[in-house]
């Protein structure tokens, strides 16, 4: 059995605790019958899109474009994450409400759509725990490079100012860095 589990997290930006400026992390990992076959985590900043629920939804299509690269497709996967809005939007118990959030959405839906058979579990945060820890550990990275945070920060401060977020950074962030890892692929 192929188990794909997603984690996301947020950290905000600037001053304002409120904003949706700030630094997304997202993981994935990837098992065959209890065993990690591969693994991936992803940053990435936004002006004015970023939030925990959006960067829930990029571990999520990242997974899933991992199972693609890996030839899974057609295998049945339990897709699991701590996140119940996403796992109920993605099996239509809910609906997305942010215009913008819809778009990402979509496209996770599009790329589900691909699948012989995908089923969508929430777990919770202590049985996610190793996608939980790739976020944690890729969030720990992205603060400890004091020049990058420095530099995404006031990347981030120039376009709220001047309003080019929308010109500037496409739906799903400028990406900071991004990892795929095949360890133990059978």
């Amino acid at each position: 059995m192929i188990t794909m589990r997603f984690d996301g997290s947020f950290i905000p930006v600037g001053n304002d605790r409120q904003s949706h400026s700030g630094i997304m992390v997202w993981a994935f990992t990837i098992e065959r019958d209890g065993k990690e076959i591969a693994y991936g985590s992803g940053a990435a900043s936004h002006p004015s899109y970023a939030s925990s629920h959006f960067a829930e939804i990029r571990g999520l299509f990242d997974g899933l474009t991992a199972c693609i690269k890996l030839g899974l497709a057609n295998e049945h996967i339990r897709v699991c994450g701590d996140s119940q809005p996403v796992i109920r939007q993605m099996t239509g118990d809910a609906r997305v409400i942010s215009h913008d959030l819809q778009r990402v959405m979509s496209q996770a839906i599009i790329l589900a759509s691909g699948f012989t058979e995908l089923e969508f579990i929430w777990e919770s945060r202590d049985s996610n725990y190793r996608a939980d820890g790739l976020c944690r550990d890729t969030l720990w990275s992205c603060r400890s490079d004091a020049d990058k945070f420095s530099k995404v920060s006031r990347d981030l401060s120039y376009c709220k100012k001047n309003g080019s977020q929308r010109h500037s950074y496409p739906y799903l962030g400028m990406p900071i860095f991004s990892a795929f890892v095949t360890p133990n692929f059978a």
